[in-house]
């Protein structure tokens, strides 16, 4: 099993419902990145979406339906 807050591979493609996911390259998407954010009692992992302006959605693991990574092909 994958660890959301593996950072050894890049994500190209977030699937957040049926018909909103987030694809680097299109939309102004440059980056999506795993991240951890402090919770009450341990960090919590999240998906972090990035555009040239900065941070535009960020989205807790339970939230995600699935994520699609670099093939390095």
């Amino acid at each position: 099993m994958t660890k959301y807050t593996d950072t050894e591979r890049t994500i190209r493609k977030l699937r957040v419902t049926a018909t909103e996911s987030h694809v680097v390259g299109s939309g102004g998407i440059v980056r999506i990145e795993a991240v951890s954010r402090p919770g009450l009692h341990c960090d919590i992992p999240y998906l972090a979406v990035w555009s040239d302006a900065g941070l535009i959605a960020d989205y807790c693991r339970h939230h995600v339906l699935g994520v699609v990574y670099e093939t390095g092909a």
